[in-house]
């Protein structure tokens, strides 16, 4: 029964974190080889979400040409994706985001009209002060609200 239990207690401990790094040392990978093989005229956005065309290739580093005659100059290890993954991730976040606005949301407000409280049964909160009408003779004999004498 330990033994069991040793074994429940591993595989709730060891393996998730060794399939998430696993599932990021597969990114890194795609992301080396990208970097590795950008070619002048590639169009690929950087980490900082620059978008633009390759225009250079060094050892390390890049050009990129992100307008008409502008070339910047990049670390081939700002490079994230081709244009290409950009627009297919952004459209499988547009189509998640039409899915989870499609999908009706029950809001506390709208639940049903029955169960809300009506102005009558709703208590006041605890150590609130009540309600008092202010009128202007009220502070005519308050010596804090006077106006000084000149």
């Amino acid at each position: 029964m330990e033994i069991l239990f040793i074994v429940l207690i591993f595989i709730l401990l060891v393996l998730p974190p060794f399939f998430t790094m696993r599932k990021q040392r597969q990114r890194q990978n795609e992301m080396v080889s990208l970097q590795n093989s950008l070619v002048p005229g590639q169009e690929v956005v950087t980490a900082g979400g620059v978008h633009g065309v390759v225009a250079a290739t060094r050892e390390a580093e890049i050009d990129l040409e992100v307008g008409n005659g502008v070339v910047i100059t990049f670390e081939k290890m700002a490079i994230v994706r081709s244009k290409e993954q950009a627009q297919a991730e952004a459209a499988r976040l547009q189509q998640q985001t039409k899915k989870q606005q499609a999908q009706p949301q029950a809001h506390p407000e709208q639940a049903h009209p029955e169960q809300q409280p009506n102005a009558d049964q709703v208590r006041p909160e605890e150590g609130a002060l009540p309600e008092q009408e202010i009128r202007p003779e009220d502070f005519q004999n308050d010596p804090k609200r006077r106006p000084e004498a000149e």
